[in-house]
């Protein structure tokens, strides 16, 4: 159920270029950054636990 809820979560954090993640860049498709995304979903997973 998780899992399923986090599929275009996971596209998304999974086929990044590790610099991105690690500058902290914009999503190229969302006006987020990376590290507020990973906050994102923690917080999904919370509600879904």
């Amino acid at each position: 159920m998780i899992f399923s809820s986090l599929k275009d979560q996971a596209e998304i954090l999974f086929c990044v270029n590790a610099t991105d993640i690690l500058n902290n860049r914009q999503l190229s498709n969302q006006n987020i950054d990376y590290k507020d995304y990973v906050y994102q979903m923690i917080r999904i997973i919370e509600k879904s636990i």
